[in-house]
């Protein structure tokens, strides 16, 4: 075997272990890129919950702040019409005395 054969050999060794260096880095990179997709997915998924609690959680703050509301403003119109009520007593037994007296 001559030199020129040795040296085209080695030649296509280096490239045949060129090429497979470049097939394993390009495996690697689609890996990498698969678990970053699945990784924002993940991630994705994981706000789009959060998102869904967050409405949740609004609306029922927002359903107990009404609940709230609606009972004060029942106790305020109770409040009222007992004021009125007692106004109303008051002027009856006064009537009534003056009628009796």
């Amino acid at each position: 075997m001559g030199a020129g054969m040795k040296i085209l050999k080695s030649v296509i060794r280096d490239m045949e272990r060129s090429a497979k260096a470049a097939e394993k880095e390009k495996a690697r990179r689609i890996k990498e890129q698969e678990r970053r997709a699945r990784e924002l997915e993940r991630e994705r998924i994981r706000q789009q919950k959060e998102d869904e609690k967050r409405k949740i959680r609004l609306s029922k703050e927002q359903i107990k702040a009404e609940k709230d509301r609606i009972r004060k403003a029942i106790e305020k119109e109770d409040a009222v019409f007992k004021k009125r009520t007692d106004a109303r007593r008051k002027l009856r037994l006064e009537f009534i005395n003056k009628i009796h007296t």
